[in-house]
C-alpha cells in the first residue's frame, strides 16, 4: 500500500445516479492507494444522491459543499 507516492484526485460527477452513488463510492474506498482524493459533485440531483453524499461525509468525516444554482 503506497502512502507517499502522488497524489491521485478522482473527480465522480453526480446527477441522477443515487441507485448507484453507494457502490461507487464503496469502491472508491475499497482502493489500496491511500494518497487519494475523492471529489464528488452533485448538479443539484433530485434523487436523493445529496443524501447519500451526506450520510458518507458523516461516517468517513468527508468535507462537503453545495452550490444551490438558480435555474431560470
Amino acid at each position: 500500500m503506497e502512502k507517499n507516492g502522488p497524489l491521485i484526485s478522482v473527480i465522480v460527477p453526480v446527477y441522477d445516479v443515487g441507485k448507484y452513488l453507494s457502490k461507487c463510492l464503496d469502491s472508491l474506498l475499497a482502493q489500496t492507494w491511500r494518497n487519494l482524493e475523492i471529489i464528488v459533485v452533485d448538479d443539484g440531483s433530485p434523487d436523493g444522491s445529496w443524501d447519500i453524499m451526506q450520510d458518507y461525509a458523516a461516517r468517513r468525516m468527508w468535507k462537503l459543499a453545495k452550490r444551490i444554482q438558480k435555474r431560470t
